[in-house]
């Protein structure tokens, strides 16, 4: 009699008896799956086939027929009759998937804190420009875009079963695509770390060219118009400190659910800047001191150094503001990861209650605070809120005690979502450097410590973000919100519906990067509007 030896799927293997092969002796080393185990003086193949539960690959599997009396371990194949199995258990992944431990409002809080960031700070600006109607209009439209593009994000991640947005694309539309998110991811988050202790640094010490004074220059009584600050009260000591003893513990964490408490927190402060926005234009409303309301289009507000202005450089000047407020993609395919008992609905639910929180908050700052300062409502509207400014309103003391508690929550935002930010930009980092998106032991340490000591130095060499934020908004933020989504609908989405909507995206994507590339050279030479 005969035993035969067969392999298991991925749940494992199996020995079964059989009856002699016509295949022949299978080679070791045919396959780069192979598995084998020695009986007796016999080497053995050990195969995934279907003995085991898991998939056939492109062949047909035949048991190998045994002759004599061998023993696998310490059962005997040569004596007993019966049929019978024993697993072969297979060796485990090298990366075990992750188990979600985050819950649904855990994962919208998440998404909420990424996409709310200094942007927010220059909606208002958009607002007064653009008028109420049409900045109301833009942003819905804006937010859903974000929505359905989610949703098909969500879609292929599923199918893909990838966790990481760089890894999503290439295996869904080939290396260039996984090329052109990983470049994009690394621009756009490299920039928005650069941008968040660059408004830190301002918000500690203050700069001359706004008159703004920081929170520790003011609480020290020195102010950057007196001279050189002394060392402590510098900008490379004072952002120094806030990486050392607030972003280091929130970047070193290894898992996204940890982050999710941070986030709550730091929504709390956005939507407390909110409702104060919201009382102080309740305030100057009850005092009659509306200069006007900004129903429509107000070309005369134009950029510092601008010359001109007209309608369509308003619109254009407006969109990638918007556009930059709700970039987050990059952070869906991870979330899902670390989404507890997950599913499409759970994780489409997540994404629906933080598009619609985010564009209710963007909504309710961007009216109140166009209509407190009109048509001096400032690129950064921290500017507006400094207690000159608001001592026109209230008391010199509710003014200063008001302006320093929402520079405080502003700058402690800005700490909660870094490390958001960092996370993705660390995934594709390692990638290039090491070859994995999840880095663990060394190199996750190694390549967190390089990015925030990259970030700290590019901070204190670098004096304005307006002009990152125009090119970041107009270029990486459209490949990974627009540019990609679009690929995968017209890629897989069967309905036509969803295909024409592809297509939308596609054009308002395309023309977002040619005219922001074109529109940014075309102002630094002529100091105008492309279309004016």
């Amino acid at each position: 009699m005969g035993r035969a030896l067969g392999g298991g799927g991925q749940g494992g293997g199996g020995v079964g008896s059989g009856r002699g092969s016509p295949m022949g002796p299978l080679r070791i080393g045919a396959r780069p799956d192979t598995r084998v185990v020695q009986v007796d003086d016999t080497t053995v193949p050990l195969l995934d086939g279907p003995e085991g539960g898991g998939e056939p690959r492109g062949f047909f599997w035949r048991p190998i027929l045994f002759s004599a009396r061998r023993k696998i371990g310490d059962v005997d194949c040569g004596a007993a009759p019966p049929r019978r199995s024993i697993a072969v258990a297979r060796p485990p992944p090298a990366t075990a998937p992750l188990e979600g431990r985050s819950s649904v409002n855990g994962t919208a809080f998440n998404l909420m804190n990424t996409m709310i960031g200094a942007g927010l700070m220059a909606l208002p600006r958009v607002y007064a420009m653009m008028g109420i109607i049409l900045s109301v209009f833009m942003t819905i439209v804006v937010a859903t875009f974000m929505y359905l593009c989610s949703a098909v994000l969500v879609r292929a991640a599923d199918r893909s079963s990838e966790r990481t947005y760089t890894e999503l694309a290439r295996s869904q539309l080939g290396s260039w695509a996984g090329f052109i998110v990983q470049c994009s991811i690394i621009l756009n988050n490299a920039g928005i770390l650069l941008v968040y202790l660059i408004i830190i640094g301002d918000l500690m010490v203050g700069t001359q060219s706004s008159g703004y004074h920081g929170l520790v220059t003011s609480w020290f009584g020195i102010h950057p118009e007196a001279g050189k600050l002394p060392w402590y009260l510098s900008r490379w000591f004072s952002v120094m400190m806030v990486c050392i003893v607030f972003l280091g513990p929130l970047v070193f964490q290894k898992r996204l659910h940890v982050l999710a408490h941070t986030s709550t927190f730091a929504i709390g402060l956005a939507t407390a800047f909110a409702v104060a926005t919201t009382l102080l234009a309740v305030v100057v409303g009850f005092q009659g001191k509306f200069d006007k309301i900004p129903w429509g289009m107000d070309p005369s507000i134009k950029e510092p150094d601008m010359h001109k202005n007209c309608i369509a450089a308003v619109v254009m000047t407006g969109v990638p503001v918007l556009l930059y407020a709700f970039v987050y993609l990059f952070n869906v395919p991870p979330l899902m990861a670390e989404l507890r008992d997950y599913s499409r609905p759970r994780m489409i639910k997540a994404v629906r209650i933080s598009i619609v929180s985010t564009t209710i908050l963007y909504i309710v700052v961007g009216v109140s605070a166009s209509l407190v300062f009109g048509d001096e409502t400032k690129q950064d509207i921290l500017v507006n809120l400094n207690p000159k400014a608001l001592g026109a309103f209230m008391g010199p003391d509710m003014a200063e005690t008001l302006s320093s508690l929402v520079a405080l929550g502003y700058a402690g935002k800005l700490i909660l979502i870094f490390p958001l930010g960092n996370w993705s930009l660390r995934e594709n980092l390692s990638d290039l450097a090491f070859g994995t998106q999840r880095p663990t032991g060394w190199r996750f340490n190694v390549m967190t410590a390089a990015i925030l000591v990259a970030m700290y130095v590019m901070s204190l060499m670098c004096g304005s973000v307006l002009n990152a934020i125009d090119i970041i908004g107009c270029t990486a933020a459209v490949g990974i919100s627009f540019i990609i989504p679009a690929w995968l609908i017209q890629r897989f989405e069967p309905s036509g519906c969803m295909k024409a909507f592809g297509a939308a995206v596609w054009v308002v994507g395309m023309f977002c990067l040619v005219e922001g590339l074109v529109g940014e050279m075309w102002r630094m030479v002529y100091q105008a509007p492309l279309f004016c």
